[in-house]
């Protein structure tokens, strides 16, 4: 990953920036949902550049033992580079810190070798996790 990549947890962001850059990787609109979705999340995650938001984790989180990420995207002109690892590393070892134990993340089928290599474990199909004591 480029070292001037930074990731900032809960950035000022607008929702739509994030409804942006959900239909510029082929998302389906949540059009005027993201500033609650902002507002009300645990934490979110974020990588911007001049050009504006290119990377952006979403987690909710009773904030004593489970989290769950949602919406881990990548804008794909930025995609394969490491900056989705390092976003979701960040946010996981955050959690950890937390004492959050049980993080579990939505993903597409697809990706499971890149949630593999993140430490997590396929539990069913469409679930995986990652336990931390």
């Amino acid at each position: 990953m480029n070292p001037d990549i930074v990731i900032v947890k809960n950035a000022p962001l607008r929702g739509e920036e994030v409804e942006r850059l959900r239909r510029e990787v082929g998302w389906q609109p949540c059009s005027g949902l993201y500033e609650e979705v902002l507002r009300r999340s645990y934490a979110h995650y974020s990588v911007s550049t001049s050009q504006g938001l290119i990377a952006f984790l979403n987690v909710l989180s009773d904030g004593v033992s489970y989290a769950f990420l949602t919406d881990l995207v990548v804008h794909p002109s930025a995609q394969r580079r490491g900056i989705g690892m390092a976003v979701l590393q960040r946010a996981v070892a955050d959690l950890s810190a937390d004492g959050v134990r049980y993080v579990q993340a939505v993903h597409d089928p697809g990706l499971d070798a890149f949630y593999l290599k993140a430490g997590f474990s396929i539990i069913h199909a469409a679930s995986i996790a990652v336990w931390k004591e």
